[in-house]
């Protein structure tokens, strides 16, 4: 989101995370100095949206997307790696502590399957086919050959990655 905000000399108030590592499919972008001013703008009526490429994915593949970024290991995490180090809950005692710590390291049987169809499904193989799957549910918002560039209003921008994205004004 830096990028983009840089790319397109705008100010940059806040990321849009969906609770993964992907960025938001759609956020305001601003030439204010200040929140306060972005604000205005969304009051006015005046804010600009970039819709980014993931837009056009298929609604329950970019959960699918957000559910193995949540539970994929990240080594950069100490103490944290694992998704059931991240996972806390309030056990009977009144004592809030991990998953982890919860079940001592001894996941339930549906948990530890569960996890192995994550990991599978993280193959770049099976997100191919699960792309392809999610985009002929009939969801015609969704659907990438329904989304197409000429429906979203404005012109070509880059979103964080470097990748083309589309400016709508609202």
């Amino acid at each position: 989101m830096i990028r983009l905000a840089n790319a397109s000399d705008r100010t940059l108030v806040s990321g849009g995370d969906r609770h993964g590592c992907e960025p938001a499919s759609v956020v305001n972008v601003t030439c204010a100095s200040s929140f306060a001013e972005f604000a205005d703008e969304v009051r006015a009526g005046t804010s600009e949206i970039v819709f980014l490429l993931h837009y056009r994915e298929p609604v329950r593949f970019r959960l699918l997307k957000s559910v193995i970024d949540i539970m994929r290991p990240y080594p950069e995490l100490p103490a944290r790696e694992r998704w059931s180090d991240r996972v806390l809950c309030r056990s009977y005692t009144g004592v809030t502590r991990s998953l982890s710590d919860m079940w001592s390291g001894e996941f339930p049987a549906v948990i530890r399957y569960f996890e192995r169809i994550v990991r599978l499904a993280d193959a770049r193989e099976f997100r191919h086919i699960a792309r392809q799957y999610f985009a002929g549910t009939g969801n015609p918002e969704h659907d990438y050959e329904s989304c197409s560039i000429e429906s979203l209003r404005g012109t070509p921008v880059l979103d964080a990655q470097g990748a083309p994205g589309f400016l709508a004004r609202f």
